[in-house]
Parts: structure tokens; C-alpha cells; sequence
């Protein structure tokens, strides 16, 4: 995919005529309709409760910045981090069966949205708190910087955005200051060559431009505002864990009579911005839709005692704005227009939270009017109220409505992408039906039942025959239906296999059954929750995509699955599973769980609607690989052969190998032996950066002899995937990405020398989290 994306933009890139290329923008001071910007992170369809593209307030939004895109350090690439959410989700009315290469996830509704709001413009988030570090040894390479900005503009041509947001807030020194102006050029140079090639209006370039002076002291302004459309300026988390007094996170003025609750304002960034050259216009005044907390504290400007432990979701300290007030506490609401912040304060718990309310927001939206800027920025929009109280909402309101915003079209012709569906428009397709979720704060009626639903609105599996169905609604979990139908967990799995037994599938919107079938399934429609062949004269349903026609046996996919346990099971090689299920990839990236899978190739004596045991099975093929029983290996050293079995493409000159066994994983492996991920990437090519091609009973190279390696100085062995509610690896593999790829990265860079205090009880506090693990990881990385 990666080559067809390359070459796409080649094609493009290869027809551009430099004259026709748009280098700078003109400065303009005149006050345009207002924009409003709203963030939205792929990480927001996981967690309990899910925030899906269709929910997004489109009507009152002019942009919406999908966030985040990953940065190769080493090459430069712009690639994304979650292809699962992105690219592959799928919503409801999705035909993933369809002919062709086509992009489904939120990539699609996005497009979809964007035919149904035509003055919404999408835009692609780089970079961000979790991804930021990758960009520095790329802003120190001018050949990086160059394969940063085509390849970022690939991404664009092939998805369907209206433009790039790069959010990178820490520059460090006038040097890097400079390379990042040029990596703007750069971008903006090649968003232009592009909009030129395709006779398209100007596609957008912004910044998330940070709002304390500590980070913003060293940036190029003026050199810098020649190439952005717009900058989105953060004017939140001004305070926080990290200071001596509680204060307020978004104050818009400094308090001259409570100066320490305002370490930070916005007005003095703001005017800093302006008299360094930025166009006043193009500023986008950042607002949080989410609170900051401050424990055991008398209120703004005086001392606390940490941020406590709640938090949306376990998130320690932070609460999204449509999770107050607190459950359980008795707080008001103070607002403070003359400073433009807001708190909210219970006197007995002496529990404080910074956050707008619907007040606050509207002085900001009238700041923002009465200074000239070009609109309003929030981060991020799953955070906000669906009521009358929304503050989105709110701000639109005092700017006169939604028909006062920007106007200006999107793009809909993408004729260069490399996805068939996109190309052509998705025509006759509209916006997923999904139900946002609730924002009341008081006891919703239980929800009702039926007896038949259509197959498109059940999860994927769900036993047939079933009798009563459960429609999932906001703050639903597997145990909270259980007890509502009196049904037990066993009951639940098996009627509904693909929520998983740790209920992370469990999907907003759609139907669960909650009483089985009154009689006996036939063999022909098999429904379990275990392993199972099943060999039939005909494809069943739903199959993994591009599974060959000719299979004589399936497996259905269950949770902990994964594709050397299957192999294994079935005796198996890599080699015949990848050429009968080739759309799940080397690495098992797309190991879908609730599918089924072909684990017995063309045959000549096949019984239809006959169900085979696995140990049937290995008794008829050739010997599987057995699992090792979980010791604790030494490395093996070899000096004149590898041993055998080794993975694919290990380095010819390694000297120490380690068996992989049962629980593995390259984090551990790494953790283990002191090495770095980088150099276990090195050593093991094959295994592949995301650790999906980690075979069992294989051996991979560890480097040097253990005497000579020093081991990390702090480990993240207390960091589970269950913490973060994901099915065993490689299931939910985008989310295990995100958690794992990137906390092995970070543990064995910078923070591995400099390890915060965060001891495991911290992390265990995230469980399911709104803010997921690039919050996690961002704090890990800083030591917040």
C-alpha cells in the first residue's frame, strides 16, 4: 500500500509547473466570517464510551483536525498511526466486501460528512504530545523534511483532506526555529504543487501553536506566518500537577487580584503573536473542553495537594467538560468574566476542577471578535455537551449563528487517490446512523428490547436464532446488561462472541442478543466461543476479506486469538495461513476478530456442514508447532550457526539469540536484555516495528553477549494491555500500537535516562481511558 501511495504522489508531484505554485500567503488584517475548529483524536471510537465521526457536531464546525499522524524519525514519513480506526472501522452500511481497494473507517465518514457540509473542511493532525519527538531528528535533515512534507501531502491526496495541521510545540533553539520554517516551506510548496495538478483551490496548512512563553519565545513568527493559513493557538493546560498553587487552566486575562491563580494567561500570548508578525486573523483562540483538577485545595491561587485519582474514564485529574458535575459531589459553578476563566469548587471535599462553562465561552467568542482573530479552536469535540449547554454550541451562538461562520468549500475531487471508493465520490453513500452519546446528568429510562433485527444493525456473530436483543446505549457494559436480563457472562459470550471477554467490542448503537435461541442450532450455523473448524460447501459469514474461494475448512476468530496460536493449533506453517488468508498480512495486522479465517487449503474430500475437531485435524496434517510451557529463558550463544528455528531474515552476524515463548513480547524481550527497540528492529527486521511477526518457538537475535549490555534503567513491565482494555495481542493491533509500540520507543529513549515518578498504581488509574495511551505515554515521556 505504502508503494501505491509513493508512487501516486510521484505521478502527481511529476506534472508541476513551478510558476503555478503558490509559495506564501498575503497578509490580510480584514475580519472574515469566523472559523471554528474542532480536534478530533482516532483514538476516541475505543474506551467505554465511544465517540464515533458521525457523532461530531459538523453543522457548528467550519474545520475538523483528525489527530494524530505518526513521523518515521529515521526516513521522514508521514504515516498513520491507526490504520484499524482509520482506514478499516466498520461503521454501519459499510460493504467491506466490495470489489476494489477502497478505505472505509473514519476516513470515509469523514468524506461523507464533508459531502453532506459542504463548508466543513477536514484536516489531517501531525505530530501531537505523543509523536512530537519523532520530528526532531527530521527537522535536522533537509532530505527528511522534504520526505516529510510529499509524503504528508500523499496522505492528503489519498484521504481526502482539505489540508495539514502540524503540532509540534517544543522548538528548542533559534537553529531548529529556522528548519522548522523551512519545513512549512517545504509543506506549503508541495500542498500548492498538488492543488495546481488537479486545477483545485488552495489546501490549508495550520499550526498548533502553543500558548506559554517558555515555548512560544523561540519560534520565527513573522517567517513563519508567510506559509500558514492559520495558527491554533492552545490557550489551555496553563496549569496544572506541576505547579505550587491550583489556578485556572484557560484564563483569558491576568488576575491582578489573585496573580498566582493565573501563572499563564492568553491575552499576553496573543498580543505576543501579533507584535512578532502573525496576521491577527489567523489565529484561532484554543479552548479546552475539558476540566483540570486540583486536590485538597481552599480554590484558585492557593496551595494543593496533587490531583486525586478520579478523573472521565480513570483519567487522574482530568474530566471531560460533558462528565461534570461530578457524580457524588456537591460543587458550584464560579464564573469570572473580568479574567475570562471559570471553576467549579466543593467546600467540604476541598476538591477544585479549571474548566469554561457555557458563560466563559461566550466572553472568549466575544474576545475573539472584538480582537480581530479568525475564530475559535477546541480541543478535542468528543469532550463536549450535546445539550443547550454545549460549548461549542454556545460559541457559535455569540458569533451570530451558524450561517455567520466560514463558508468556504471543501474538496470533494480527489482523482490521483489510490482508494477506488474515495476516487469516485462514494456515491449514493451518506454519514453512519450512530447514536451520540448521552450528555445528561440524569437517570435515563431502560432501554427497551426486541425480538428481530436486521443482521446490518447486529454486532458481527451474534448467535442466529436469537430472541430478545438489547440495543447498546451510552454507559452500557457487558456486566450492567447481564444484570439488567439476568443473564450470566457465559450466556452473553456465547450468544454475542465478538464483544470479547473483555467487552471491548461492545459497540454504541447496535444490537446484542440477550436470550438465545429457544432451539437447537443446526451444525450447519455453528456459534461458539471457542476455537472451531468448520468446513462447508460455501464461504460463512462474515469471512476476512480475500480469504481464498477454494478453503475446505474455517476458524472463527475469537478473543485471544492470534496467528501463531492458530497455526499451532491446526498444525499449520506461516507460510500456507499467509497464502490462504493474505489480507491479514505477515505481521497479522488484520486478524479481525468475529471473522473467519481458512485454516485447510484445497482438498479433495471435503464433508459439507460437518464439524471437525482441531485434535481431528492435527492428527490429519502434518505435526504442529507446539507451545512451549513460560520459563524464563537464557539468551543462546552461538558463534559458528544460527540455531533453528531462526525468524526470517535475523542478521547473519548475531552472536546471542532468545527463544520466544509463551507471553512474549518484543517489549519484554527488550526490557529483558537491555537492548533498545531500534536494535531489536535492527537485529530482527522480520519481526517488523509493531512486533507483529513475533513467531512462537522462534528464535530472535538479542544483540551481544548479556555481560556487555547494561540493563534500562526503569522498565514499563507494570504496563498491561488490559489496562487499557485490549484484546490479547495482536487483536484491537492499532490500539497495542499505540500503548506498546510507542512505550517501548519512549522507555528506551529519553525517558529510559531520566525515568519519571510513576509508579504502577498510576497507570492502573487510566483503565479505559478517554484519553487513552498517547496521554498516558505523553505524561510518562515528561514526568507529569
Amino acid at each position: 500500500m505504502y508503494l501505491l501511495v509513493v508512487f501516486a504522489w510521484i505521478v502527481v508531484c511529476a506534472t508541476a509547473s513551478k510558476s503555478t505554485v503558490r509559495h506564501l500567503i498575503p497578509r490580510n488584517d480584514s475580519k472574515p466570517a469566523p472559523r471554528t475548529v474542532g480536534y478530533f483524536g482516532n483514538w476516541d471510537i475505543y474506551g467505554s464510551t465511544p465517540y464515533y465521526i458521525p457523532n461530531i457536531p459538523a453543522r457548528n464546525l467550519t474545520h475538523l483536525i483528525y489527530s494524530f499522524a505518526n513521523v518515521n524519525s529515521t526516513t521522514g514519513e508521514v504515516y498513520l498511526s491507526d490504520t484499524w480506526a482509520d482506514l478499516q472501522y466498520p461503521y454501519p452500511g459499510d460493504d467491506q466486501s466490495a470489489i476494489g481497494n477502497n478505505v472505509y473507517g473514519n476516513i470515509k465518514q469523514l468524506y461523507l460528512w464533508k459531502k453532506q457540509q459542504r463548508n466543513l473542511k477536514t484536516m489531517l493532525s501531525i505530530g501531537g504530545g505523543t509523536y512530537s519527538s519523532n520530528i526532531v531528528p527530521v527537522l535536522a535533515n533537509d532530505t527528511l523534511r522534504q520526505k516529510f512534507a510529499d509524503s504528508a501531502v500523499a496522505l492528503l491526496a489519498n484521504l481526502g483532506f482539505d489540508g495539514l495541521d502540524i503540532d509540534y510545540e517544543s522548538v528548542s533553539d533559534s537553529v531548529q526555529a529556522e528548519q522548522f520554517v523551512d519545513l512549512l516551506n517545504k509543506t506549503r510548496t508541495a500542498l500548492d504543487t498538488f492543488a495546481a495538478n488537479i486545477s483545485a483551490s488552495p489546501f490549508s496548512l495550520s499550526f498548533a501553536s502553543p500558548g506559554g512563553s517558555s515555548f512560544y519565545g523561540l519560534l520565527d513568527f513573522s517567517a513563519m506566518d508567510k506559509y500558514l493559513d492559520f495558527w491554533n493557538f492552545m490557550g489551555y493546560a496553563y496549569t496544572g500537577s506541576w505547579n505550587t498553587y491550583s489556578g485556572h487552566q484557560a484564563s483569558l486575562y491576568n488576575s491582578t487580584t489573585n496573580p498566582l491563580s493565573t501563572p499563564v494567561d492568553t491575552h499576553t500570548g496573543i498580543l505576543y503573536y501579533i507584535s512578532e508578525g502573525v496576521t491577527r486573523n489567523k489565529i484561532n483562540l484554543g479552548c479546552p473542553l475539558y476540566g483540570a483538577s486540583f486536590n485538597n485545595t481552599s480554590g484558585p491561587g492557593t496551595a494543593f495537594d496533587g490531583i486525586g485519582t478520579l478523573g472521565t474514564n480513570g483519567a487522574a485529574g482530568l474530566w471531560n467538560y460533558n462528565s461534570l458535575p461530578v457524580p457524588g459531589f456537591n460543587a458550584t459553578t464560579y464564573n469570572l468574566p473580568d479574567i475570562g476563566a471559570s471553576y467549579s469548587y466543593d467546600p467540604v471535599k476541598k476538591y477544585m476542577i479549571s474548566h469554561d462553562s457555557p458563560k466563559i465561552a461566550a466572553v472568549k467568542a466575544q474576545y475573539v471578535l472584538d480582537m480581530g482573530l479568525g475564530g475559535t479552536m477546541w480541543w478535542e469535540v468528543s469532550q463536549d455537551r450535546t445539550d443547550d449547554s454545549s460549548l461549542i454550541g454556545t460559541t457559535v451562538d455569540t458569533y451570530g449563528g451558524q450561517s455567520t461562520l466560514d463558508q468556504t468549500l471543501n474538496h470533494l475531487n480527489y482523482s490521483t487517490s489510490v482508494y477506488d471508493n474515495l476516487r469516485a465520490g462514494f456515491p449514493a453513500e451518506s454519514v453512519a446512523n450512530i447514536t451520540a452519546p448521552s450528555t445528561s446528568t440524569t437517570a435515563t429510562a431502560t432501554p427497551s428490547w426486541t425480538s428481530s433485527v436486521t443482521s446490518s444493525l447486529m454486532e458481527p456473530s451474534t448467535v442466529p436464532g436469537c430472541t430478545k436483543y438489547h440495543l447498546v446505549v451510552s454507559g452500557d457494559t457487558c456486566q450492567k446488561i447481564e444484570s439488567e436480563y439476568g443473564i450470566t457472562n457465559a450466556e452473553f459470550m456465547q450468544w454475542n462472541p465478538y464483544s470479547g471477554s473483555t467487552c471491548a467490542n461492545l459497540w454504541l448503537g447496535y444490537y446484542v442478543c440477550v436470550q438465545g435461541p429457544t432451539t437447537s442450532i443446526s451444525s450447519s450455523t455453528p456459534v461458539t466461543t471457542s476455537a472451531t473448524i468448520l468446513t462447508t460447501a460455501a464461504p460463512p459469514s462474515p469471512t476476512e476479506p480475500r480469504t481464498i474461494s477454494s478453503c475446505a475448512s474455517y476458524h472463527l476468530v475469537v478473543s485471544g486469538d492470534t496467528c501463531y496460536s492458530i497455526e499451532n493449533k491446526y498444525g499449520i506453517t506461516p507460510h500456507d495461513f499467509s497464502q490462504w488468508n493474505p489480507y491479514i498480512g505477515s505481521d497479522c495486522m488484520n486478524l479481525w476478530l468475529g471473522f473467519y479465517i481458512c485454516v485447510q487449503g484445497p482438498t479433495s474430500s471435503t464433508s459439507s456442514s460437518a464439524f471437525v475437531t482441531s485434535s481431528a485435524i492435527a492428527a490429519s496434517s502434518s505435526t504442529p508447532r507446539t507451545i512451549p510451557t513460560k520459563t524464563t529463558p537464557t539468551p543462546t550463544t552461538s558463534s559458528t550457526a544460527p540455531p533453528s528455528p531462526t525468524e526470517p531474515r535475523t542478521i547473519s552476524t548475531c552472536t546471542d539469540y532468545h527463544l520466544v515463548v509463551s507471553g512474549d513480547t518484543c517489549y519484554s524481550i527488550e526490557q529483558k536484555y537491555g537492548i533498545t527497540a531500534n536494535q531489536f528492529n535492527e537485529w530482527n527486521p522480520y519481526v517488523g516495528s509493531e512486533c507483529g511477526s513475533l513467531w512462537l518457538a522462534f528464535y530472535v537475535c538479542i544483540g551481544h553477549a548479556p555481560t556487555h549490555r547494561q540493563k534500562a534503567a526503569w522498565t514499563v513491565s507494570h504496563v498491561h494491555l488490559t489496562h487499557f482494555n485490549i484484546l490479547t495481542y495482536p487483536i484491537n493491533y492499532a490500539m497495542v500500537i499505540v500503548c506498546f509500540v510507542l512505550a517501548g520507543a519512549l522507555i528506551t529513549g529519553t525517558a529510559a535516562n531520566n525515568p519519571p515518578p510513576l509508579p504502577p498504581p498510576y497507570l492502573s488509574s487510566y483503565t479505559a481511558s478517554q484519553y487513552p495511551c498517547p496521554r498516558v505515554l505523553l505524561e510518562m515521556a515528561s514526568g507529569q
